[in-house]
C-alpha cells in the first residue's frame, strides 16, 4: 500500500474508533443517577475520543512514511478490537434495558450489567488505552 493509501486507512480507522467511543460515552452518559466513577469513565472516554481524532488530524495534515504508519495501524486495529468488544457488551445491555424510550436509571444498568461484565468492560478499555498510547508514541 502506498503512503497516501496507508495514511488514509489509518485516518479512517481512527475516526471509526472515535465514533464507537462516542457511542459508549453517550450510552453511559444517558444513565440517570450514575455514580462518580462512571462520570470519570465518561471523561476518560471523551479524552480517548479526542486522542483518536488528534491522530487522524495529525496524519491527515502530514502523512507519515509507510514504515511509520504500519505500527500505528496495527495498534489501532488492536484498539478497535477492544472497543468493538466493549460496544458489543453495551449493545447487548442496551437491548436488555430498552424501556420504550425512557431514560434508564443507573440502578437498572448496574443490575443488568453484572460485576464480571463491568470488570471485563474495564479490562478491555484499559487494554485499548494502553495500545492507543503506543500508537501516540509512534507518532512522535
Amino acid at each position: 500500500m502506498d503512503v497516501v493509501g496507508s495514511s488514509f486507512a489509518v485516518v479512517s480507522l481512527s475516526i471509526q474508533i472515535a465514533d464507537s467511543v462516542k457511542k459508549l460515552s453517550s450510552f453511559l452518559g444517558s444513565a440517570l443517577g450514575a455514580p462518580r466513577y462512571v462520570r470519570r469513565l465518561i471523561d476518560e472516554l471523551d479524552i480517548f475520543q479526542g486522542v483518536l481524532e488528534m491522530i487522524a488530524h495529525d496524519i491527515e495534515e502530514a502523512p507519515l512514511p509507510a514504515s511509520n504508519i504500519e505500527p500505528i495501524r496495527r495498534c489501532l486495529v488492536t484498539c478497535n478490537e477492544r472497543v468493538q468488544n466493549i460496544l458489543s457488551m453495551v449493545n447487548d445491555l442496551e437491548q436488555a434495558l430498552s424501556q420504550g424510550g425512557r431514560r434508564m436509571r443507573w440502578a437498572s444498568l448496574k443490575t443488568a450489567f453484572k460485576k464480571e461484565k463491568i470488570a471485563e468492560f474495564h479490562a478491555e478499555l484499559e487494554s485499548a488505552k494502553h495500545v492507543l498510547s503506543m500508537a501516540v508514541q509512534s507518532l512522535s
